[in-house]
Order: C-alpha cells, then structure tokens, then sequence
C-alpha cells in the first residue's frame, strides 16, 4: 500500500474543522479486511489530527491510542449513511449566527467526498467507541465528532481515508 495523495480541506473561516483525504493504491482483489489492516499498518496513517503530520512518532490516530483500532473496528456502510454523516455533520454544535459558513463547509465536504464515495465499491466506517480508547491527550480533537470513512474503489485500485473532525 502506497500513499498517491493526500488533501486537507479546511472549513469555511470560523470554524475549526477540517476533512482529510488519504488515498492509498491497493492491490484490487484483496479481501477489505486486509485492506483496512494495511492501512492502520502505513506509517501515514499515526497522525493525532491535531498538528500537520511530520512523521510517524506516536502510535496514534486521530483520538484513537492505534491499538484499539483493528479491521473489524471498520463496519460495512451504505454511500447514503456515509453521505450523511458527513452532511450533517458541520453541522454539530453549530453556532447560530454562523449559518453561511454551515453552507459553505457542507458544499467543501460533499465537493471533496462525493466522487471519492460515489466511484467506491464498499465504505467502510469506523465504529470504536472513544471511550477506553483514548490516547491521553485524544480529548482535544473531534470535540464537534471524529468521523472517518474507508472508500475502496477496486477499479481505481485506491482506497481512500475520509477523516472529517475538528481540532
């Protein structure tokens, strides 16, 4: 498995939120379980979420100590689940004055998101609890929600991290 691109989209100003796109080539016939394994094996994949990613140095993801995520943490989910998610949630804990910059994140997520979702075969999300999960100092990010999607795209040979938090 190899890193082919990776993509911070950020929210409209004002918010601290932000979605991430990893896309990794994947090798088309191999079982999802495999995938997902590959993927929480890759050195880009240790990210805490908080601060630009320098290098695989801690064995964390996102809230997540890494151990506590294994492939069958990763469930099975509908494109219409996962659109969703991501639809709604900018939306979380939404100020009320701040209405247009709503708008304007949900149209960056789906702008990003929706061709990635949609040329996927399978979409897989990821379902730990944060409870007894978290790194020490996993608290600070997704207090909005920490939302990731696994895209596979056998055609493409890629799958695709959707991370969708906020810091």
């Amino acid at each position: 498995m190899e890193l082919v691109d990776e993509t911070r989209v950020r929210m409209a100003p004002g918010m601290y939120s932000w979605c991430m796109l990893l896309t990794f080539t994947i090798a088309p016939t191999a079982p999802a379980a495999d995938l997902i394994g590959s993927l929480l094996a890759h050195p880009r994949y240790r990210h805490d979420c908080i601060s630009p990613w320098s290098g695989a140095t801690e064995p964390v993801h996102g809230p997540y100590r890494l151990e506590a995520l294994k492939p069958d943490g990763f469930q099975r989910c509908s494109r219409a689940h996962a659109v969703a998610s991501l639809w709604s949630w900018p939306a979380t804990n939404l100020n009320p004055w701040g209405s247009s910059e709503f708008l304007l994140s949900r149209e960056l997520v789906m702008a990003w998101t929706a061709p990635i979702m949609t040329a996927a075969d399978e979409i897989y999300r990821l379902s730990v609890p944060r409870e007894g999960n978290e790194h020490s100092y996993g608290w600070v990010i997704g207090l909005n929600g920490f939302h990731e999607f696994v895209a596979i795209c056998r055609e493409r040979a890629t799958a695709t991290a959707i991370i969708a938090s906020d810091d």
